[in-house]
């Protein structure tokens, strides 16, 4: 009854309301293709009904046609949804547009065709759509609530009797009479009642269907550091409730990890970007410590599960000297060969083209970046996959994005679509999921220039960027700042 009433009291106040805002509002997708490379950018709508935005721009040549399936992941059965043409947008020449209505939260893939007179490409672009809002109440709204409730319920019951022994005044003989206005002030009031009461049934309604459908994408962590005297270690401890067990599966690697961890600090001066290993059976995460400051940790991890989908949990942490938590973890665990941070600033060869001090909200911003070593253009190796990494967080810590040279989405829950879906996309590794690279950032690139797909923010304030590369073995990384306006 407690629930009941908590749930009820936040469609008549509207309090305390929090939004989980972790990463873009857009899905940004870039596929590089020797013919017709393009970027994809997919805006998902606030609330259910709603249309996503699908907007794909075509870098040299554009194709003849473009249709965007959307299919659903059912617990292992794909249902097509929609099947939607895109337009050209009036006035542009290499630009299509499309909106897709989802009808449900899920796990999607969003399965681009393009079509040219000698040319057909089928690319599965990975789409998570689930709830973002959540109420939070306190005990005593729930009280207020409760005694709202009955004085409507115990009044309604009044109505009813009142009217019922009344009845007789709804004659025509006694609509003459002196009370009749009396007796309408009671009917008026009775319906309006009614309806409420009806109105709140019906809130209630959508709101246990939302509160299931955010039962099915509950996963979350907890945190703790520990120490052996001599090194300090994060645990992490993956949860996830019962219908998301059900739902998603296992966790499986990306790009050969299991988790994608970035740490940073809450003045932004430091940041790692480690990768945890995991040291049990019940989703128990571990990784060594670099020298990072005592302070709050601001801490993202990004999974993917075997449904496809991909999500980035935030956390916070306090490190301090007194660290009293025994310890847990293996004690002889060492870093990752892929891990890399940067402690100090430092000047590192990476420059950002055409950097501003601020950019518009809602506008492309640029990232195109040339690497230096000595003073002439690096070659720049793979790492972890892909010709970069880029780490952005707002200062607020409510957005947080990672972003390759292909976009935001995540390449294992892509592989998982095109494996399942038996898209032949000619540039897919898909040995396995360990494997989740693609053809063109197997090699170096020898010409100092790294290219990922533009970004587009929404939400005003500052922002720090880290930029991470790999040349002759050693990882590069470089923050930069920048104020959206």
């Amino acid at each position: 009854m407690r629930k009941f009433f908590k749930t009820l009291l936040s469609y008549i106040f509207f309090l305390e309301m929090i939004f989980a805002h972790v990463g873009l509002n857009y899905i940004i997708y870039k596929h590089e293709d020797e013919k017709m490379p393009f970027q994809a950018y997919i805006k998902l709508p606030k609330n259910l009904s709603q249309p996503a935005d699908v907007v794909l721009k075509f870098i040299d040549d554009y194709p003849t046609s473009v249709e965007i399936h959307s299919l659903k992941n059912n617990s292992g059965t794909f249902t097509l949804l929609s099947k939607n043409k895109s337009q050209l947008v009036s006035g542009e020449i290499n630009t299509f547009s499309s909106q897709i209505i989802l009808e449900e939260y899920g796990v999607y893939s969003f399965n681009l065709t393009v079509t040219d007179q000698d040319y057909y490409e089928e690319i599965s672009v990975p789409v998570n759509f689930f709830p973002q809002e959540k109420v939070i109440l306190g005990d005593r709204s729930s009280k207020a609530i409760m005694l709202l409730f009955l004085f409507v319920l115990l009044y309604g019951i009044y109505l009813i009797f009142f009217v019922s022994s009344k009845s007789s005044t709804f004659n025509s003989k006694m609509l003459k009479r002196s009370n009749e206005r009396n007796s309408t002030i009671l009917f008026l009031n009775f319906t309006f009642f009614s309806l409420l009461i009806v109105f709140l049934g019906l809130n209630l309604k959508n709101d246990l269907k939302m509160e299931s459908f955010q039962n099915n994408f509950s996963i979350d962590s907890e945190i703790e550091i520990i120490s052996d005297g001599n090194k300090n270690y994060l645990n992490v401890q993956i949860i996830n409730n019962k219908e998301a067990k059900i739902i998603h599966g296992d966790i499986i690697p990306d790009h050969g990890k299991m988790m994608h961890m970035f740490i940073i600090s809450d003045d932004h001066s430091q940041m790692a970007h480690l990768h945890p290993v995991r040291i049990d059976e019940q989703n128990l995460f571990s990784v060594k410590l670099p020298s990072i400051n005592y302070g709050k940790l601001n801490i993202f991890m990004d999974i993917a599960f075997e449904s496809g989908l991909a999500k980035t949990l935030k956390s916070t942490v306090f490190f301090n000297k007194k660290i009293t938590t025994p310890i847990r973890s293996d004690s002889s665990l060492k870093n990752d060969i892929d891990d890399s941070w940067l402690l100090a600033p430092k000047e590192s060869g990476v420059i950002w083209i055409n950097k501003k001090d601020s950019y518009d909200s809602e506008s492309e911003i640029p990232l195109s970046f040339k690497v230096l070593k000595n003073g002439i253009p690096a070659t720049i190796e793979p790492y972890i996959g892909m010709h970069g990494h880029i780490a952005l967080l707002k200062k607020d810590e409510n957005v947080f994005v990672h972003l390759h040279p292909t976009g935001t989405i995540n390449m294992a829950s892509k592989i998982f679509f095109e494996n399942n879906l038996n898209i032949n996309n000619s540039f897919r590794d898909k040995n396995s999921y360990d494997k989740a690279s693609y053809q063109t950032h197997e090699h170096s690139n020898k010409n100092g220039q790294l290219q990922f797909p533009s970004l587009i923010l929404d939400k005003k304030g500052s922002y720090s960027l880290w930029v991470q590369v790999k040349v002759e073995g050693e990882v590069l990384t470089q923050k930069f700042n920048f104020e959206l306006i």
